[in-house]
């Protein structure tokens, strides 16, 4: 969904794959934003 579009803001809130089903790590979050012209991703844990 991300491909090719100008921005992509990527929910990032998982710590691992195990973790959740419904969020993305953050390496997940920065490969499909990397489709992007550009992105940001949110709910990064710290």
């Amino acid at each position: 969904m991300a491909k090719g579009s100008d921005l992509a803001i990527i929910e990032a809130g998982a710590q691992n794959e195990e973790e959740s089903e419904l969020h993305m790590t953050i390496n997940q979050a920065i490969e499909i934003g990397k489709t992007a012209k550009e992105y940001f991703l949110v709910h990064v844990p710290e």
